[in-house]
């Protein structure tokens, strides 16, 4: 997979060194990057709790049902490269700058194979949790883990890659004066 993108990415910047012999190589250039859509340069594979407790409320009289899961779930970053523009690619013969938009997720998938109940009790009169409640409780740990993305640093991850990466494959190239930012917005 990874010489795959590799391949892909040499092709387009291989289109650098053409476009920057051509008068108006810019538009060229952004439009082959954005043809490429997704630039993933981070993978990571996290395990996640899910649990409840209906305990807490005036129902706790009737018995109480409780709930536990695991899951894995597996996270990809990078760039959107859709969402470069003209001005984001400076090319003057051997030297060239890109301005990379910031990385963001681009792919979360909690696979239901790796869903696991751990735990399930009710008790009393209370009546074990429906299929519709323990979807609302797996779609509540995906938000979550949403929500915590950045804190884990993925992001930051995908962006020193992307940087290094495209960094690396230009100089391949016979750039000698590559450099490769991320936009502030």
């Amino acid at each position: 997979m990874k010489r795959a993108i590799n391949n892909i990415l040499i092709g387009v910047l291989l289109s650098f060194c053409v476009a920057c012999g051509n008068e108006d190589p810019i538009p060229m250039t952004v439009q082959r990057l954005s043809e490429l859509s997704e630039l993933s340069t981070v993978e990571y594979t996290i395990s996640k709790v899910v649990k409840a407790n209906n305990n807490d409320n005036i129902l706790v009289l009737f018995g109480s049902k409780k709930i536990l899961f695991t899951t894995t779930c597996h996270l990809k970053a990078g760039f959107d490269l859709g969402k470069m523009k003209e001005e984001d690619i400076q090319c003057h013969g051997k030297n060239i700058q890109i301005t990379l938009p910031k990385a963001e997720l681009l792919t979360l998938d909690m696979r239901p194979e790796e869903t696991h109940l751990v735990y399930s009790e009710s008790t009393g009169l209370r009546t074990e949790f429906t299929p519709e409640e323990r979807n609302a409780l797996i779609a509540q740990g995906e938000t979550d883990i949403r929500k915590s993305v950045a804190k884990m640093g993925i992001l930051k991850d995908a962006e020193i890659n992307g940087k290094a990466l495209l960094e690396q494959l230009l100089h391949e190239l016979g750039y000698e004066g590559v450099s490769v930012m991320i936009a502030d917005n």
